[in-house]
């Protein structure tokens, strides 16, 4: 389990888990924040404990999943109220052209703006489509724009490793 960024599976195998979930209440204080640490400081499992925080569709498994920790015994009110788009940009492939990786990291957006639209079908009413083929800037200005004109909730955008490219 060592090294795992996945924290659904540490709650699931009951994995070692040193609790920082008292700086979610902090990270709210702070609009656009930013993580800078080396490698294998936890950034990826720090995206993973957010997206499991915020997003709309765990709302069911807010307890299993954080019951015994600080902040599933003091949650904020933003506790399962986004939609949560986690883009890990280590799927990006940056060996190419720059036309080759603009298009690995349109595919990489893509997908998971389409994966949201998805798993929301409820909320989106099937009205907005992603082409995944077009600009991930386009399908997410559509995603935001229904999200806005239907007083939706809000996205929450999980960036992680943005350093793939350099």
């Amino acid at each position: 389990m060592y090294g795992s960024a996945n924290y659904v599976e540490i709650v699931e195998n009951n994995g070692y888990f040193v609790d920082k979930t008292a700086y979610i209440e902090k990270l709210e204080q702070v609009s656009n924040p930013v993580f800078l640490r080396p490698q294998r400081f936890g950034k990826s499992l720090w995206c993973r404990i957010l997206e499991c925080y915020y997003n709309i569709n765990q709302q069911a498994d807010f307890e299993r999943l954080f019951g015994q920790t600080y902040i599933g015994r003091h949650p904020t009110p933003h506790r399962n109220t986004y939609f949560v788009v986690h883009w890990d940009f280590s799927t990006v492939d940056p060996s190419g052209t720059l036309a080759q990786t603009e298009e690995s990291f349109n595919a990489t957006c893509n997908f998971e703006l389409k994966t949201i639209v998805g798993k929301n079908k409820a909320w989106f009413k099937e009205q907005v489509t992603i082409d995944v083929k077009a600009q991930a800037s386009v399908n997410l200005k559509a995603v935001l724009g229904y999200i806005r004109e239907y007083d939706l909730p809000p996205l929450y955008i999980i960036i992680d490793e943005y350093d793939n490219f350099a």
